[in-house]
């Protein structure tokens, strides 16, 4: 008897004994036929096999259809089927034995989302929105165990930064931190060309069409903590901390860059792993907070806040040291509270060649380089050194060595781009003069541009900006008065009240000097009369604003030139009060009296000097011409 026969005769005794009913007669008798057979087969075999002499030839069907037992197609499957009980099917999973009472249970596992991308890929950006906020919707409910099932992953990728820039545009704050927050994460490296050239289109917005955000801090510090947890500070913070300076008083700067420093160091360190890649790490961060706040701090003291640049430095707001260039500012800055000296002016002007060497060494003033720049146009020396004006400006205004590629103008570079301005409005070109201050200058420290001209002009937005000093301003105010919407008279008053409402809103840095207060006063008064400029200087005083002499001599010419005589003695005698007039100014004053047919007035103007100054000749040397 064959193995295989062997196992279905007993399979089939195990099925005939755990049979806890009577067969019916027919299903008894055809399983004994079936047994019998299989029985009658199997000694069959078993003799032929003992038999030498005597062989049989089987069919090859036949051991096909003993070979393929409990098949469907054999007669032991239909006997098997009928005998053996109904299967009872469980779908219930079998437990297995563990060793932890939650090991049974399976976390849920998120998916990943890839409609999002999908739109975002057709510039779908307000479809693809829709989506990711029922996602967040989904997951957050999720979270709080009122809705069951899994969340749904979103998968972070480079292509979100295109609809961040797009919402920006618009103006959607709340989308822009929205799509930034499926933005990559990067680790704490130093920034290079490549991801500056990647997060360009966002700075220019911030920089140049949203105005710094100086109207939206919150947003301006949502945006930065949100950069310091995705890594993202050393390519944006630097390029946005001088307006973050500038734009906000310091106690709201000094807050939003130290929130935004704390995320990024949160995000990039470790504080459990003392690998050598977490270290490596951390020194990195270290390197990059102290170059952070010591660049917060040069700019505090650049833009006048020096009590709080100190507090900054008594207070250090990181565990290392300050750079080099940053102790030097401290040093000289606030420790040393002595004046600068003034640069050394040229006293011989025989020698344009001289005079230019002299320049490259001691920086001269912005009056005296311009007066420089329109010698080097004359016609004479333009045909004997017709490069001389071109090398000049190549050595006046190139960066030192030390800084090859430098992008941000330095102090040269402001102090030529001055000088052009001086020399474009002696010639009348105002417009050329704003648009020259327009391109390489922040408009900052002045009214808004849509308060004054309706609506900002376009610039250019590849050149790289800095902030202008309040000279240069003192300076641009009156190639702006000039380009003002028609009538200039009622234009000039509304610049000038706009101007003195946001003073308190510039830095101190930017805010006017005597020289800017009588540079308003003196265009005020131009376009708009005398009695204009006497209200607004008037106003000035009585708010505890000391203008300076050089405002009471501007207001006194201008009503002296008008024959406004009662307001003249009026001012003159508060001006002579309160010791606002100069020798110079008494000396203008007569000559403009005489001019004006206003003798008498003229001759009291001098005795007054000469009674103020006594023995002083106030008026040696002064030649009238009279009618």
């Amino acid at each position: 008897m064959s193995a295989s026969s062997r196992t279905a005769l007993h399979v089939l005794r195990l099925v005939l004994r755990s049979q806890p009913t009577q067969l019916p007669r027919r299903a008894a008798s055809s399983a004994a036929t079936a047994a019998a057979a299989l029985v009658q087969d199997t000694d069959n075999s078993s003799s032929s096999s003992s038999a030498p002499t005597k062989s049989h030839a089987i069919p090859f069907a036949e051991l096909t259809a003993r070979s393929s037992f409990l098949e469907s197609e054999s007669d032991e499957y239909t006997t098997a089927s009928l005998l053996l009980p109904a299967r009872e099917v469980d779908l219930e999973p079998i437990p297995w034995p563990t060793l932890f009472p939650h090991a049974g249970t399976l976390p849920p596992k998120s998916k990943f989302c890839d409609p999002i991308f999908r739109l975002v890929s057709q510039d779908r950006y307000k479809d693809a929105l829709l989506i990711y906020s029922e996602i967040l919707s989904h997951n957050d409910k999720v979270r709080r165990g009122v809705l069951a099932g899994h969340s749904i992953r979103i998968q972070h990728r480079h292509a979100y930064l295109r609809p961040a820039i797009h919402s920006l545009k618009k103006g959607d704050h709340k989308s822009t931190l929205m799509w930034l927050g499926i933005y990559p994460n990067r680790p704490a490296t130093y920034n290079h060309p490549a991801l500056k050239s990647v997060w360009a289109p966002m700075i220019e917005i911030f920089i140049n069409d949203k105005g710094s955000f100086r109207d939206d801090p919150e947003f301006l510090a949502e945006f930065l903590v949100l950069a310091g947890r995705k890594g993202l500070l050393p390519t944006l913070l630097p390029p946005i901390l001088p307006h973050l300076t500038f734009a906000f008083p310091p106690e709201d700067s000094t807050s939003i860059l130290g929130r935004a420093i704390q995320a990024y160091r949160e995000s990039t360190t470790s504080d459990t792993s003392d690998s050598a890649r977490a270290q490596y790490q951390e020194e990195i961060v270290d390197a990059q907070i102290a170059g952070w706040w010591g660049s917060y701090l040069r700019k505090l003291i650049i833009a006048g806040w020096k009590d709080q640049a100190r507090y900054l430095v008594d207070h250090k707001p990181f565990s290392g040291e300050w750079d080099g260039i940053t102790r030097k500012y401290i040093q000289e800055e606030l420790e040393d509270e002595k004046r600068k000296p003034d640069s050394i002016r040229i006293a011989d002007t025989s020698s344009v060649i001289r005079r230019i060497r002299s320049s490259l060494v001691d920086l001269p003033t912005p009056t005296e380089l311009a007066t420089l720049l329109r010698a080097l146009s004359h016609p004479l020396l333009k045909s004997e050194h017709p490069t001389l004006a071109a090398r000049y400006k190549s050595r006046f205004t190139r960066p030192p060595s030390t800084h090859k590629a430098r992008r941000l103008p330095t102090i040269q570079q402001k102090l030529w781009i001055h000088a052009e301005i001086l020399n474009l409005q002696l010639e009348g070109r105002h417009q050329d003069a704003v648009d020259l201050f327009r391109d390489n200058f922040i408009w900052i420290g002045l009214p808004d541009q849509t308060k004054i001209y309706g609506e900002i002009p376009v610039i250019d937005r590849r050149m790289v900006k800095s902030y202008p000093s309040i000279h240069i301003l003192t300076s641009v105010i009156p190639s702006i008065i000039y380009t003002l919407p028609h009538p200039t008279s009622k234009s000039a008053q509304t610049f000038y009240s706009t101007y003195i409402d946001s003073i308190n809103t510039y830095p101190p840095s930017l805010r006017p000097t005597s020289a800017t207060y009588s540079t308003l006063l003196r265009e005020l008064t131009y376009h708009a009369g005398s009695l204009a400029g006497l209200r607004a200087l008037r106003a000035l005083t009585d708010n505890g604003i000391e203008p300076g002499q050089e405002s009471y001599a501007a207001v006194l010419y201008a009503l002296a030139g008008r024959r406004q005589i009662d307001q003249f003695w009026s001012l003159f005698s508060q001006a002579e009060r309160e010791n606002m007039l100069r020798t110079r100014t008494y000396r203008g004053l007569v000559a403009v009296l005489v001019k004006t047919g206003l003798a008498k007035d003229a001759e009291k103007v001098f005795w007054r000097a000469k009674e103020r100054y006594k023995d002083e000749d106030v008026f040696e040397g002064l030649e009238i011409a009279t009618k």
